[in-house]
């Protein structure tokens, strides 16, 4: 009877244990998400047309420039705060391992984007906040603000470069840029002057990479211009844009709730 006893304590040890750890667990995953969404919704996007937007839903775009409130209470996972970080922390690593590139004798030159527009000024564009690796810019022609992953010189060309994270599955059918990805560095083409782009694809879970080359041609920057001028159109009516079609954009969307006034 004495050992009955002694296994029925351990058992419940074993389980309150595992409990704590559990109740644990759902502490931290709740914390977690709860720090982005108040760092996220502290800080009211501001009135510029986004490039990582520009390939996505008219509708969207139209709200981040008119200023409308954003959601409060936005969806999103611990799993997909994780990522979101870990893309940011996987931003840094590479970013500073390319600056360090011309200290070892290979033909690379991370540029001051600062600089370089000094040198090569383009209409409207300068840089509003510098940072160690990434600069913050802003155009006033095209009212576009974005944020670089760098820019560079290989054996003296100049080169944007653009770092993306994806999972594995993507990753291994990738063989070409993603089309939003070249909408996106069309807009830094427009702003500083620069067709060359270098596109770092790195595997989420393996960290193997590809590294793919793209010339931004001028019918992508008239696709920029396009949407630019037909959004322009919408917020000088004061119109909202028709719902998009794609309800894959909804996913991450933060306009939900003043969506579906409209």
């Amino acid at each position: 009877m004495s050992k009955l006893r002694d296994i029925a304590r351990m058992i419940n040890e074993h389980n309150r244990e595992k409990n704590l750890a559990e109740e644990f667990g759902l502490y931290l995953n709740e914390a977690i998400v709860r720090l982005y969404k108040e760092e996220k919704t502290s800080r009211k996007p501001s009135k510029h047309y986004k490039p990582s937007s520009m390939g996505g839903c008219l509708r969207n775009i139209f709200f981040q420039v008119v200023g409308a409130e954003i959601d409060k209470d936005s969806n999103i996972s611990v799993s997909e705060v994780g990522m979101v970080e870990s893309g940011t922390d996987r931003h840094l690593r590479l970013q500073n391992a390319i600056t360090q590139m011309a200290g070892l004798g290979y033909p690379v030159e991370w540029v001051d984007i600062e600089e370089y527009l000094k040198r090569n000024p383009v209409p409207g564009t300068y840089v509003t906040k510098k940072g160690r690796f990434e600069s913050k810019l802003r155009n006033d022609v095209f009212n576009l603000s974005f944020l670089s992953d760098g820019l560079v010189k290989v054996k003296g060309v100049p080169a944007i470069v653009e770092i993306k994270t994806e999972a594995g599955f993507k990753f291994n059918m990738r063989y070409e840029p993603e089309e939003n990805h070249i909408i996106q560095v069309a807009c830094y083409s427009l702003c500083l002057g620069i067709d060359n782009v270098i596109f770092i694809y790195e595997n989420r879970d393996f960290c193997n990479k590809k590294y793919l080359f793209y010339e931004v041609t001028e019918e992508d920057k008239q696709r920029i211009i396009d949407i630019i001028e037909n959004c322009n159109n919408y917020v000088r009516e004061n119109i909202v844009p028709p719902k998009t079609e794609n309800t894959g954009n909804c996913n991450y969307c933060l306009y939900k709730e003043v969506c579906k006034l409209h």
